[in-house]
C-alpha cells in the first residue's frame, strides 16, 4: 500500500521525499560519527566544540566513575550493616548475661531467706520447747511444794 502511494506521487514530490530522507540520514549519521570521533579532523573539531568535545568519552568515563562510587557506597553500607549487626549481637549477649546474673542473685537471695526462715522457726520451736519445759518444772515444783505443804499441814492436824 505504501508503494502504491509512493508510485502515485509526482517526480518533484519523490525528489523532495528523497532529499529529506537523505538529509535525515546524513544528519543522524554525522551525529553518530561525530560522537564516535570518526569525522574528518576539521569537522570533528567543530563537532567537539559544539557538543563540548569528547561526548562519548565523557559519558563513558562518568558511567565508570558512577559505577565505582556505587560499588564503594555498597561496600560502605555492607561494612556499616555488619558493624551494626555485631553491636546488636554484643548488646543482646550482654543483656542475656546480665539477666542470668540477676536470676542467679535472686536464687541466692531466696535460698538465704529460706535458710534464715528455717533457722528462725527452729529457734522459735527450741525456745518454746525450753519455755514449756521450764513451765513444767515450775509447775512440778509448785505441785511438790504444795503437796509437801499439804502433807505437813495434815500431819500437824492429825498429829502424825
Amino acid at each position: 500500500m505504501a508503494i502504491e502511494w509512493f508510485a502515485g506521487l509526482g517526480i518533484a514530490a519523490k525528489i523532495a521525499i528523497g532529499a529529506s530522507a537523505a538529509a535525515a540520514v546524513s544528519v543522524s549519521g554525522a551525529g553518530a560519527a561525530g560522537a564516535a570521533g570518526m569525522l574528518p579532523a576539521p569537522a570533528q573539531h567543530v563537532f567537539d566544540q559544539v557538543t563540548g568535545g569528547g561526548a562519548v568519552d565523557t559519558v563513558v568515563e562518568e558511567g565508570r566513575e558512577t559505577g565505582d562510587i556505587a560499588r564503594e557506597t555498597a561496600g560502605d553500607v555492607r561494612d556499616r550493616a555488619e558493624t551494626a549487626r555485631e553491636g546488636a549481637l554484643d548488646d543482646a549477649t550482654g543483656t542475656v548475661k546480665d539477666g542470668i546474673g540477676e536470676v542467679g542473685s535472686a536464687v541466692d537471695s531466696v535460698e538465704e531467706q529460706a535458710t534464715t526462715g528455717v533457722d528462725s522457726a527452729r529457734d522459735a520451736v527450741e525456745g518454746t520447747a525450753d519455755e514449756a519445759e521450764d513451765a513444767v518444772d515450775r509447775a512440778g515444783s509448785t505441785v511438790e511444794d504444795r503437796v509437801g505443804s499439804a502433807t505437813d499441814a495434815a500431819k500437824d492436824l492429825t498429829g502424825r
